[in-house]
């Protein structure tokens, strides 16, 4: 399966503000293309408010392009691999 990787996080190259995106609406956008739970998902929501490295698994890259703009937005650099 897929997996989706924030290597990093640039400021600089965010075109939104870090709280832009409320917590529910990435749970919802991570949660759609992710095969983890809701816990889980939550969790990994607070890492990436934390702007911490993150890496889980995406069900397919249709499902995760929404993930990955969000990411992008708020400066992630993101790797699938």
């Amino acid at each position: 399966m897929p997996r989706l990787i924030a290597t990093g996080w640039q400021p600089d190259h965010a075109w939104v503000q870090a709280n832009s995106w409320s917590r529910d609406s990435l749970v919802k956008c991570i949660g759609a293309c992710t095969p983890l739970g809701k816990t889980e998902v939550k969790r990994l929501v607070r890492r990436v408010a934390a702007r911490e490295v993150v890496d889980f698994e995406i069900l397919d890259m249709a499902r995760a392009q929404q993930a990955i703009h969000a990411l992008e937005s708020m400066g992630a650099r993101i790797e699938v691999v």
